[in-house]
């Protein structure tokens, strides 16, 4: 099946261990929280837990997590580049995850009915209150199969739209969060090339005689708003 190959092939390329720290390979993003605002434009950050200075021509939220590229210049001076909002989902008071391996997720999208299989899922999820099942569900209803997880020490949220149920010819819309690696969409064709979208990173890679296509761009979205309004759903 191309899309568990892709999953593979993805997480693979994505993640490598070193002394039981996840790491993005070339990875230009950092992911930091706005601590304090000191004036106009000087902010205190809290990178790799540890707090910084820096100056930001854009307004920063208080307390909210950011991706974004850091880079120091020989005097000492910290610049901030391509400053983007992390989803509510990443931020400290809206996470939660699923206890599910990758393998249960891998038979979710392969059944022929994934609503009543992932709503299996939910009803065995003993960390869920109404609200959050609620939200699930409202995305699920609307073809989004959303999965919080906690791997390694890494936040993370897949989700995936089923465009085409047909197994012959099945096509899935995908969205992948990561707290610290950023976020990727795009969409997978069974009998077709696959596509990934990043606003920081560089992906390319070949299954099998599969071709997996780059493209970079500015916004990638999640499918679905599960933390905060069941009403913010992607078109």
């Amino acid at each position: 099946m191309l899309l568990e190959e892709f999953l593979k092939i993805f997480f693979n390329s994505l993640f490598e261990k070193r002394d039981s720290e996840i790491t993005l390979k070339n990875s230009p993003l950092v992911s930091m929280e706005v601590k304090k605002k000191i004036d106009y434009k000087r902010y205190t950050l809290l990178v790799n837990k540890k707090e910084i200075l820096c100056v930001s021509h854009k307004p920063l939220e208080v307390g909210q997590n950011y991706w974004s590229i850091i880079s120091m210049d020989k005097h000492g001076i910290i610049t901030l580049s391509n400053l983007s909002k992390q989803p509510d989902f990443f931020q400290n008071n809206s996470f939660f995850s699923f206890g599910i391996s990758f393998d249960k997720i891998k038979e979710n999208l392969r059944a022929k009915d994934g609503l009543s299989y992932y709503k299996e899922i939910l009803n065995k999820e003993k960390n869920l209150d109404t609200q959050k099942i609620k939200n699930l569900l409202f995305c699920a209803d609307n073809g989004i199969l959303s999965y919080p997880l906690f791997f390694n020490n890494e936040r993370m949220l897949l989700q995936f739209k089923i465009i085409n149920q047909n197994l012959n010819e099945k096509r899935v819309q995908y969205y992948f969060g990561f707290k610290n690696f950023g976020c990727f969409g795009g969409i997978v064709n069974e009998n077709g090339n696959i596509t990934i979208s990043s606003k920081y990173h560089h992906i390319v890679d070949k299954i099998i005689d599969k071709e997996i296509i780059f493209k970079k761009e500015g916004i990638v979205r999640p499918l679905c708003n599960i933390s905060k309004s069941i009403l913010d759903l992607k078109g």
